[in-house]
This record gives C-alpha cells, structure tokens and sequence, in this order.
C-alpha cells in the first residue's frame, strides 16, 4: 500500500480525530461549567434549605412561645377568677356581717322607741284616769252639795252617785 493512499487515510482520520478530540475537549469545557453551574445552584438551594430549615425552626419556637403565652393567659385567668371569686366572697360576707349588725341596731332603736312610747303612753294614760277620776269625784261632790243643801233628795242623790261610779 502505498504512503499516499495511507496518508490520505490517516491524514483525513487524523482531522476527524483532531475535531473530535477538540470538540470533546470544548464540549468537555462546557459540561464542566454546566457542572459548576449545577453545584452554585446546588449550593443555593443548600442554602435557601437551611433558611426554610431556620425559618421552620423559628416558627416552631414561636408556637412554643404562643403555647407558652396561652398557658400563661390559662393560668392568669383561673388565677383572676379566683381571685375575683374570692374576693367576692369575702365581700358578701362583710356585707351580710354589716347588715346584720345594722338589722340589730335598727330593731335595738325600735325596741327603744316602742319602750319610750309605752311609757309615755302609760304616763299620758295614768294622767287621763286621774284627770278622769278628779272629774268624777268633782261630779260626786256637787251631787252631794246640792243633797246637803236639799236641792235634791237622798236616794236622787244615791242614784247620780251610784251612776257617776261612786261608792
């Protein structure tokens, strides 16, 4: 075989070699910085990971933070309520102690005036039976006067005397 037939064999193949070792080589070039690319991108979504992870982690601590805060609110509510019922309690029964002791200081000063009444009643009363008995006796007295000076007869006299309530 001759040089020329193989040069112009290996001279062809050589060039197909040389294109495709080249265009490997840039095609090469090129998938390595879509590589690279890939990996930045990689490495972004690593990082946008581990920031939706913080956020995550934030919001759980968060709801832990509102749980707490609503446990709080549970507890400061039972404890008002308590308290308010407490309190309310303590009140009534103060309350209730002053009303009795006022009910017993009413009744005290009715009682009184009731006595003072009573006895004044008695006084006014015994005035009245003594006013009525001088009345009586005074009417007595003139039935008799006008007997002793004859201007009525005796048992007249005993009748008037007997009604007047007399002896």
């Amino acid at each position: 075989m001759d040089i020329s037939l193989i040069l112009g064999i290996v001279g062809p193949i050589v060039t197909i070699v040389t294109i495709l070792g080249t265009t490997l080589y840039w095609l090469g070039g090129k998938f390595r910085e879509i590589d690279m690319r890939f990996q930045q991108i990689d490495e972004r979504f690593k990082q946008i990971d581990e920031r939706f992870r913080q956020v995550d982690e934030r919001f759980r601590q968060i709801d832990k933070r509102f749980e707490e805060i609503d446990e709080r609110f549970d507890k400061l509510e039972k404890d008002l309520k308590n308290y308010v019922d407490t309190r309310f309690g303590e009140l009534k029964g103060y309350v209730d102690l002053r009303i009795n002791e006022l009910k017993g200081y009413i009744d005290s000063r009715i009682s009184e005036l009731k006595n003072y009444v009573d006895e004044r009643f008695n006084q006014v009363n015994t005035r009245i039976n003594r006013l009525a008995e001088a009345y009586s006796d005074y009417q007595e007295f003139f039935v008799e006067y006008l007997a002793a000076e004859g201007l009525l007869r005796a048992e007249k006299a005993q009748c008037f005397v007997t009604r007047l309530g007399g002896s």
